[in-house]
């Protein structure tokens, strides 16, 4: 019996190990804004490649349908990503600005 408490309390801490420290707010925070920018970079890329480069590189005729619809796929990914900004939690009472906290 011995032998298995060892076992499992060695175990535990390898486990334990494995599992993410708890979250605090500023780490809320880091993984929002990184969720966010993943969608302004997808808003961005599909803008690129459905409505600049066809209109830049046009060998066939472009169609608007295409246009209108790489249009509200970005529109929607930012969207998306202003949701997830708003999310972030931002204290009330501090206020910081580049120059230090006031």
């Amino acid at each position: 019996m011995k032998r298995f408490h060892r076992f499992a309390a060695r175990f535990g801490r390898r486990l334990k190990n494995l599992i993410p420290p708890p979250a605090t707010d500023k780490h809320r925070e880091d993984r929002l804004k990184a969720i966010a920018g993943v969608f302004q970079n997808i808003a961005l890329a599909v803008w690129g490649i459905g409505i600049l480069t066809p209109i830049f590189t046009a060998v066939t005729p472009v169609h608007p349908s295409h246009l209108a619809a790489s249009g509200f796929i970005g529109l929607f990914s930012e969207a998306f990503s202003l949701f997830f900004l708003a999310l972030v939690p931002y204290k009330q009472d501090r206020e910081d600005n580049d120059h230090g906290p006031r």
